[in-house]
């Protein structure tokens, strides 16, 4: 349980892998015309105000702004908004529209300060893309019953393209994949299996009730993190990832393999989402408070979570695992689905959606082995905001660095897979405990 594989990365990777018996229906096409687009921590007695962790928040000076311009964007402008992307340090933020039209550069322009924007030119518009996207996520277990096995695809927002990445990516899969979607619509690369990723299961391991998100949790079979507190029908309880255990099993406050901590009995896991196309999440009937542990591991602080927000390429975003305490990267794309295996208690694999993908800065760490479900953040204004939970991370050679702690137990990468927050509230009919 503690090595998921997760064979998927943008550009360069391989997935999960899953072989489903179904025959290939080539009648999903989309058409060439325009769509409708190691210390102990202290237990978490009352609520706290919000601290600062001994790790560099990061600042994501725009805030939601990129959130309005495109709220507004799709409103009004679906036919021609391609999308946005924050850069230079999310200072500045790129536009990206199917045609330069100088009315709509205007009111963009007037929402935001003065020169914050600029504009590019993409192929196709986000609400098309998107339903390229869907088109590709009905079609993936067919293809993959014929021998295409997809392993990553999502929204291309400077290319205005849904790219795929597909294992061993062969000239037959090439054709078949053109023939389906367009030539147009579509940016098809290989992924070899060397690159395969691997997730992320493995103190926050001395915590009383309610518990915190970023808690060492484990069934003494494998170990993984804690993720948000959330309110079901009126009762709180933890998230966690899907792929971590099975529905009925113990949940302890304990580091494993080798244990640390009180190995307190936390609760149970009550349900989890293993449909096709679903989240990697899962629902503990434990406890769960408003807070989550933020710092480095050692010197844990108690963070009141604020709420919820989207995910936006080009921000940067914090997750507190469990091993790696907290650590932070940038994202690089969301919106994405991945081919996933390694679930506790299936024997076959599974296609994931609303996943996102961050990269840390060179030699820094994005993930440890442990961390799958903890808690991923940024923070706004003084609030920290949830963004979703911890899943997986390529663990090819390229992006191990050093870890520094559990070095003995975990690996340690520069890149992880999150699974966002608001798909994982919707399927539950959840809403976030906030403070």
């Amino acid at each position: 349980m503690r090595e998921r594989r997760d064979r998927s990365k943008w550009g360069s990777s391989a997935g999960r892998s899953r072989t489903l018996a179904v025959a290939l229906v080539v009648a999903v096409v989309v058409p060439a015309m325009a769509l409708a687009s190691g210390g102990s921590a202290t237990a978490n007695t009352g609520k706290a105000a919000r601290t600062t962790s001994s790790a560099a928040q990061p600042v994501n000076p725009l805030g939601d702004l990129p959130i309005s311009i495109e709220k507004f964007a799709l409103k009004e402008h679906s036919d021609s908004y391609g999308g946005i992307v924050a850069t230079h340090g999310a200072t500045h933020l790129v536009v990206y529209l199917t045609r330069l039209n100088p009315r709509v550069e205007a009111e963009i322009r007037s929402r935001v300060p003065a020169g914050v924007v600029s504009f590019a030119l993409t192929s196709h518009s986000a609400a098309y893309v998107r339903q390229v996207h869907q088109a590709v996520t009905n079609s993936a277990q067919r293809l993959a019953a014929v021998g295409t096995q997809l392993v990553q695809w999502g929204p291309d927002t400077q290319g205005g393209v849904e790219s795929i990445g597909v294992l061993n990516l062969t000239k037959q899969d090439t054709q078949r994949l053109h023939a389906m979607f367009g030539v147009d619509n579509i940016k098809v690369y290989n992924v070899p299996l060397s690159d395969v990723p691997k997730a992320t299961n493995v103190d926050r391991q001395n915590d009383t009730s309610p518990y915190n998100g970023g808690d060492a949790i484990t069934n003494h079979v494998g170990g993984c993190t804690s993720g948000f507190g959330v309110t079901i029908s009126g009762k709180t309880y933890l998230l966690t990832a899907a792929h971590c255990f099975l529905p009925g099993d113990n949940i302890y406050n304990e580091l494993w393999p080798i244990p640390r901590g009180d190995n307190n009995n936390l609760g149970s896991e009550w349900k989890r989402d293993v449909a096709y196309g679903g989240q990697d999440s899962a629902v503990l009937n434990v406890r769960g408070s408003d807070l989550i542990w933020t710092g480095a591991i050692g010197n844990p602080q108690r963070s009141l979570v604020a709420g919820w927000d989207f995910i936006v390429d080009g921000y940067q975003v914090c997750q507190s695992g469990a091993y790696s305490g907290e650590v932070c990267s940038t994202v690089q794309h969301h919106a994405n689905c991945i081919w996933v295996s390694d679930y506790a208690g299936l024997s076959g694999d599974r296609y994931e959606c609303g996943v996102a993908y961050a990269t840390a800065s060179s030699g820094g760490i994005a993930n440890q082995g442990g961390d799958s479900g903890g808690p991923v953040f940024r923070f706004e204004g003084g609030g920290l905001y949830a963004q979703g939970i911890v899943s997986a991370s390529d663990e090819s050679s390229a992006h191990q660095v050093t870890c520094q702690h559990y070095a003995d137990e975990s690996g340690c990468y520069d890149n992880m897979y999150f699974t966002a927050m608001k798909p994982q509230l919707d399927e539950w009919n959840a809403t976030i405990n906030t403070g």
